[in-house]
């Protein structure tokens, strides 16, 4: 049993009827705070993107691409994103995608991206040094 099963007590992904059950709960107007909530959270971030990936189709004939919130879900999903890897994966699914009136977004959640490496690269050694000596 892995740590999502166990927790929640369901599998992960979860099951095609709990999802038809949760459409009905979530309105569509809650979808990006409910993204962005668990894209918080350090064991929903990468959650929060496979479901972004695998239901983005759906979710452009929810919202459809003339809108802003197809971006805003880019935005909060991928914010906390901080590995190159991660910037990889973001560039490579929406490489040929259109993202409509999200492309601005797209964009800057690159370059949040970029900015969130560079910091990671430039203070990751000062801090464990900090937390090291601290915690002797």
């Amino acid at each position: 049993m892995d740590f999502y099963e166990e927790f929640f007590g369901v599998p992960y992904p979860l099951p095609k009827q709990a999802i038809r059950r949760c459409e009905h709960v979530i309105k569509p107007q809650d979808v990006k705070d409910v993204l962005s909530v668990v894209a918080s959270n350090p064991e929903g971030n990468f959650l929060a993107w496979r479901h972004l990936k695998a239901h983005w189709k759906g979710l452009q004939n929810l919202f459809g691409n003339g809108t802003f919130s197809m971006g805003a879900l880019i935005g909060v999903v991928t914010s906390h994103f901080s590995a190159p890897y991660d910037l990889h994966e973001v560039k490579a699914f929406f490489k040929d995608m259109d993202v409509g009136s999200g492309a601005r977004s797209l964009e800057q959640s690159l370059e949040t991206i970029e900015l969130n490496i560079h910091w990671v690269r430039r203070n990751e050694e000062p801090i464990f040094q900090w937390l090291s000596s601290y915690l002797q």
